[in-house]
């Protein structure tokens, strides 16, 4: 996946980090993106960058679409707990 790739690309961190509107990791987050997640924040994804607009990443991790399986709601808590651990109180 976009994972294995990323790793194999080894982006700076400025590009990890580039945003048009948000960043990889609040995409990658917000669909529920474990190991892209996983990857971006190895590469030096920074939580705390908030979206031009929209909803905080930490927040925006736990919606749901109305249709889901329970597989979206671990992968999702899974990023929470990951991205909680990664930004600073």
């Amino acid at each position: 996946g976009l994972d294995s790739v990323l790793a194999e690309l080894k982006p700076t961190k400025a590009q990890v980090n580039a945003a048009n509107g948000r960043t990889l990791l609040q995409i990658a987050a917000t669909k529920g993106h474990l190991f892209t997640v996983s990857t971006l924040l190895r590469l030096g994804a920074e939580p705390q960058i908030q979206p031009i607009k929209g909803t905080p990443l930490l927040f925006a991790t736990l919606l749901l679409p109305i249709s889901h399986d329970a597989s979206l709601i671990q992968r999702k808590e899974n990023i929470y707990r990951m991205l909680q651990k990664q930004t600073p109180n």
